[in-house]
């Protein structure tokens, strides 16, 4: 049982990762059946410029407290840390908070920007603080090793916010307000139960020396963190410039079903993480991460061949004929999100190494080839230029990461030769499109195939995860 902890735990996370992004796929219909297409895009609009806001507020100290709390001695230490990190995450939220309220309003004037402050932006704002509070205590239930309890939470506070924007919006016909209202009206009784959370197993006796060393970890995080979300959303902003809403709709849609990849990314992550911190510094260290990353390089493989093999069959089942052409993009975008997922899993071990710095680094260089790169291809060969530019920005983070790690083994050249093979076999099925009946039995024979190889490349055996 023991050996077969850690995978166990990387199924509840996946699965807390996979629920709340089902639900919210049900409440996608919803939205667009009570809202008109401005009120969404007024929705979608706040929730990005949320995104940036709650990565200036919270600082990436939940992944201080992850590294640090291992390191601190007996009970009573490792409860300060919780509760030092806490405060000052109250305290910057806080701040950012008060400092929108205050500025929001004059910068949407000045900025020509036709959405009012109140009652959207408001609530956003409130949203957004709300949504804070429970960083600390989700890292407790991680500390804890506590999936299952992590998976709890998440998926009722989503069940709920879906179970209420329904009624508001069908019921009550709110409109637009009901979907901020939904969540405040479930963010105000789990912010208490959150608070309990940390109550409980923390202690708050202020200590600024503890929070200013969480400041120096976390401040040279910021500008690689806000390159990084630039990455992500740069190509839509020049898509919807460049291209006709049909290519730009096709792509999205080919960019959602290979994005789906992110739910194993971050169910493993989550549970490899807290293990990378909790070693560090010890002699075993280098085995486990050298396992933790074989074993990584599987999962995202595999999934990555299975998105690509059948991202047509999934467009026949849950999308209209009009969307069909898509899923031949979906091979290709899977290359930047495997490349953006080992990013992810790299940038923890830096962490771990104290090496901000490298991040910081190595997002700003690669932001800069966003840009460039974009602007130029997109003018060029259209999507394919957009897809090719986010390949190559996240592949340059990706070896800056690596010529400054130290890893046992970086195991380069299998990696790519998987990914080659995924392409190939991922593009020649779309020019394949024999029966289901034949179709989907000989894909599946491929994918254990892969599968298989992928096993025997990285010396990975399912039955034997020792940590």
């Amino acid at each position: 049982m023991r050996n077969r902890q850690l995978l166990i735990n990387s199924v509840y996370y996946t699965i807390g990762e996979v629920l709340p992004r089902i639900i919210g796929f049900f409440l996608l219909p919803v939205l667009t059946r009570c809202l008109t297409p401005a009120e969404y895009g007024i929705n979608s609009y706040t929730n990005t410029v949320m995104l940036f806001s709650s990565a200036v507020a919270t600082l990436s100290l939940n992944s201080f407290l992850l590294r640090n709390y291992y390191k601190e001695e007996g009970p009573e230490a490792k409860k300060k840390i919780v509760g030092n990190v806490f405060l000052l995450m109250l305290l910057t939220n806080g701040l950012v908070t008060g400092l929108e309220l205050l500025l929001f309003p004059w910068l949407l004037e000045r900025l020509d920007i036709r959405i009012p402050f109140h009652p959207f932006f408001l609530l956003a704002i409130l949203n957004s603080f709300l949504d804070s509070l429970s960083i600390v205590p989700l890292v407790i239930f991680r500390i804890q090793k506590n999936a299952r309890l992590f998976v709890l939470v998440n998926a009722t506070k989503t069940f709920f916010q879906f179970v209420l924007t329904f009624f508001l919006l069908t019921s009550l016909h709110y409109g637009l307000r009901g979907v901020y209202l939904a969540r405040l009206y479930v963010n105000i009784p789990y912010s208490v139960l959150f608070l309990g959370i940390v109550y409980r197993n923390a202690l708050f006796k202020p200590y600024w020396a503890q929070m200013k060393k969480g400041l120096l970890f976390s401040l040279p995080l910021l500008p690689g963190m806000l390159s990084y979300l630039f990455i992500a959303t740069f190509d839509r902003i020049v898509l919807e410039k460049e291209l006709n809403l049909t290519s730009l709709g096709l792509y999205a849609t080919a960019a959602t079903l290979a994005l789906a990849l992110n739910i194993v990314i971050q169910g493993l992550y989550r549970a490899f993480e807290q293990k990378i911190f909790e070693k560090h510094g010890t002699a075993e260290y280098a085995g486990v991460v050298d396992t933790l990353y074989r074993y990584f390089l599987v999962c995202l493989l595999t999934g990555g061949f299975l998105l690509s093999i059948f991202s047509r069959e999934v467009f026949l089942l849950f999308t209209s004929r009009q969307y069909l052409e898509a899923y031949k993009l979906v091979p290709l975008l899977v290359v930047p999100v495997i490349l953006s997922g080992l990013t992810t899993f790299l940038a923890t071990l830096l962490l771990a190494e104290r090496r901000q710095l490298v991040i910081t680094k190595a997002t700003l260089v690669s932001a800069v080839i966003t840009v460039v790169g974009t602007l130029i291809l997109i003018k060029v060969i259209g999507v394919y230029g957009a897809i090719l530019t986010s390949a190559v920005a996240f592949a340059v983070v990706f070896w800056f990461y690596l010529r400054d790690l130290a890893l046992k083994n970086n195991y380069i050249g299998d990696l790519f030769l998987l990914m080659a093979v995924l392409l190939v076999v991922g593009l020649g099925s779309m020019y394949a499109e024999l029966a289901a009946v034949w179709s989907i039995p000989l894909k599946a024979v491929l994918a254990l195939l892969y599968f298989w190889g992928c096993t025997r490349l990285f010396r990975v055996r399912l039955d034997r995860l020792e940590l």
